[in-house]
């Protein structure tokens, strides 16, 4: 009895040490596709593009997971991920418990346009060239990050949700950027566009250096922070119950108009500025415009 109990310890033994050996060995595996113009990826997949007129993607992963890996395309989107739910406890224990090595998860997508790219979980897009096209959304949700990317397209669209992480972008657009950021996502862009539309909320912080030719309008909620630079032909800040805070003083407006309580702004208005302003609300303004007073209940007006 006593050497079967050895016996048995020994081989589960064998089998753990043959099981963390696997796990840091990879292996590359190519697919080729039908055609896609988007990506969504998840699980941790770190991923990037390559300009090609084929479609296809190279896979860098351990072995261990390879047989748990999904990588498809649907409806004009290209899925790369993990099948979560099939993975054993044990292994998800190696990759997923305190102090454990990331697994390699690499994709290397081929494809000749880019028009909509969504990270989930903590999943990375990188060293990719510049898009264009008609239209281009960006969707970061979890952890995930995007850092550096360049965008040309008529109009664009950024939404983050959780902890997303979109950083030192550079946008360009005929039309409107409409930037959506929740949670305690972070966001910075230098963007040329004709409007910018943009709802900063939960305690996430955006900074955003821009030009643009007609409006910027910005809605805040919860306690974001937000820092706008640049120039715009007008800008509209709206929020209502929040302690958030605006620094547009780095951003000349020929007109401003404010709707605004419990939340804290600098402004740059260079014709006029129209206040509507409820109980908390403290703005503070350049210049020397001409001012409409909408309401002022219990706030704070200064000019610097």
């Amino acid at each position: 009895m006593k050497s079967m109990i050895i016996k048995t310890l020994v081989a589960a033994t064998l089998m753990m040490a043959s099981a963390i050996a696997g796990f840091s060995q990879t292996r590359s595996v190519e697919h080729d596709f039908s055609p896609f113009d988007a990506i969504e990826a998840s699980s941790g997949f770190k991923v990037s593009t390559t300009a090609s007129d084929s479609y296809a993607v190279k896979l860098t992963i351990d072995d261990i997971l390879e047989s748990y890996v999904e990588c498809y395309v649907k409806a004009g989107t290209l899925h790369i991920s993990l099948d979560d739910k099939s993975i054993p406890k044990d292994l998800k224990r190696q990759y997923k418990g305190r102090n454990s090595a990331d697994p390699t998860l690499v994709a290397i997508v081929y494809m000749p346009t880019l028009k909509s790219i969504t990270l989930n979980d903590n999943s990375e897009f990188f060293n990719s060239p510049n898009f264009s096209g008609d239209n281009f959304n960006v969707t970061l949700n979890g952890t995930s990050k995007i850092s550096d990317m360049k965008i040309v397209a008529k109009t664009v669209n950024v939404n983050l949700t959780k902890n997303a992480q979109f950083t030192n972008a550079n946008i360009t657009t005929e039309g409107d950027l409409a930037i959506n950021i929740e949670g305690k996502s972070s966001l910075s862009v230098n963007c040329a566009a004709e409007n910018l539309l943009m709802t900063t909320t939960g305690s996430s912080e955006a900074s955003v250096n821009c030009k643009i030719e007609r409006k910027v309008d910005l809605t805040v909620g919860s306690s974001s922070k937000t820092t706008l630079k640049g120039s715009s032909g007008s800008f509209e800040l709206d929020g209502k119950g929040i302690s958030a805070k605006v620094d547009a003083i780095g951003m000349p407006a020929k007109n401003v108009v404010i709707s605004l309580s419990g939340a804290d702004a600098s402004v740059a208005p260079t014709g006029s500025i129209e206040l509507d302003l409820g109980k908390g609300a403290e703005i503070t303004y350049s210049g020397d415009p001409s001012v409409k007073i909408v309401k002022i209940q219990n706030a704070t007006v200064l000019r610097q």
